[in-house]
């Protein structure tokens, strides 16, 4: 449960950095994408394998499963480039 809210909070906190300022931009993507890195790293943890391993496990999943994957990890990856700093006012 705490690595979970460990992610939840990195998540909300790259979020955050990334609307604040354009000047904060990169360090959001650093943030948000180290948070990315962190879940495989804790799912492979967990299951007590390598990364090799998950990824072999992971390309056994069957098609269902493994395009529900890879919708979710393209929108991991692409919500931070779609986010843009508020406007000032």
């Amino acid at each position: 449960m705490a690595l979970q809210a460990i992610a939840l909070l990195a998540f909300w906190i790259a979020n955050e950095v990334l609307l604040k300022k354009v000047s904060w931009r990169k360090a959001g993507f650093v943030v948000w994408y180290a948070t990315v890195a962190y879940l495989v790293l804790m799912v492979a943890t967990l299951r007590h394998c390598t990364l090799r391993e998950l990824g072999t496990e992971i390309l056994a999943l069957g098609s269902p499963s493994l395009l529900a994957l890879s919708a979710a990890l393209t929108v991991l990856v692409l919500v931070p480039v779609f986010l843009s700093p508020e406007a000032p006012t």
